[in-house]
């Protein structure tokens, strides 16, 4: 029941991709992006998904990053997931930690290669997930 209930939250906030195939311009062109590794039997994700949530709608300028919710509660989810993933061009963030969840890492495109990455765990309070959310769109 979480995980449709946060599917549903997040669907509401614009906050997750309705397609795992969407055509996506390429990485130079890409939002700022913040990637949850989520699962609905985590304890983290359950402390982690109101704090990131209220951080994110507290922002003025929220329009300019983008969400992207990769599901790891099974082995159908995660599936999914890696396409999703794969789809934004985050393949390599995916595979280096498609096994942990309760977590999210905050990536700006600035280079192909040499993106910048920022963490956000559940030991982060609101403010300062917002302030590493806003620092992603200066």
């Amino acid at each position: 029941m979480f995980k449709s209930l946060m599917t549903f939250a997040f669907a509401i906030l614009g906050l997750v991709s309705v397609s795992a195939h969407a055509e996506m311009p390429p990485m130079a062109d890409h939002k700022p992006t913040v990637v949850v590794f989520y699962a609905d039997w985590c304890g983290s994700c359950k402390i982690l998904d109101p704090k990131l949530k209220e951080a994110y709608n507290s922002l003025e300028n929220k329009d300019a990053i983008e969400m992207v919710i990769l599901d790891l509660t099974n082995d159908e989810t995660a599936a999914k997931a890696a396409d999703l993933a794969a789809s934004y061009g985050l393949s390599d963030i995916y595979q280096a930690n498609s096994k942990r969840t309760g977590f999210a890492i905050l990536t700006n495109f600035h280079e192909e290669k040499d993106a910048d990455l920022v963490k956000i765990t559940k030991t982060d309070t609101v403010e300062e997930i917002k302030v590493k959310l806003m620092a992603l769109t200066h």
